[in-house]
């Protein structure tokens, strides 16, 4: 078989630009999606509370049930999205002087498999997905598929408020450091 051949698409210049670039974009995209989550959240309780007076009840209540999982998955593709780039940063040796250990400490595995197993659910509720035995998370107080919701844990994996605190406390941090601006862009 032949060895696959590394292409670069960028200098290592531009590559570092587009990753400093892609950290703090992401980082800023889990507290915005957070928001998000947290409004759809407050309007499907809002109207769980409220009494069921006519038979709209139930098609806005699936309305909203569909608006709170579609922005919990955005959230998961964007919290995915800053580790990848988090992880390419570390690569390429960039916001040495930013301490990442909060970010760091939630389980990057756990974050991959809820954005695929979200990502390519079709797959897994056919019984084809790749990680199958890894769809249903136990823990000691509950049990729970990558498709549902325990609170503020999604999937059973990730504290979506724990991990948009975190985030929320590094932005400033990103925000702070020289961009490595590539030298055709100065």
């Amino acid at each position: 078989m032949k060895k696959k051949e590394h292409m670069p698409i960028m200098s290592i210049e531009d590559e570092r630009f587009m990753a400093f670039t892609g950290l703090i974009q992401w980082t800023q995209g889990v507290v915005l999606q957070s928001k998000r989550v947290t409004l759809a959240t407050e309007q499907i309780t809002k109207h769980m509370a409220e009494p069921a007076t006519d038979a709209n009840y139930f098609t806005l209540q699936n309305q909203f049930l569909n608006l709170l999982h579609c922005e919990e998955h955005y959230f998961i593709i964007s919290a995915n999205k800053l580790i990848e780039h988090r992880e390419w940063i570390k690569e390429l040796g960039l916001f040495k002087n930013v301490d990442f250990s909060e970010i760091d400490s939630f389980p990057t595995q756990n974050i991959k498999d809820l954005r695929d197993m979200r990502e390519h659910i079709v797959h897994y509720f056919k019984g084809d997905g790749k990680v199958k035995e890894r769809w249903v998370i136990k823990a000691p107080n509950y049990s729970a598929d990558a498709s549902s919701r325990i609170d503020n844990m999604l999937g059973g994996r990730l504290d979506y408020i724990k991990f948009v605190d975190a985030a929320e406390r590094l932005l400033p941090r990103l925000l702070k450091e020289l961009i490595p601006y590539p030298p055709n862009r100065l």
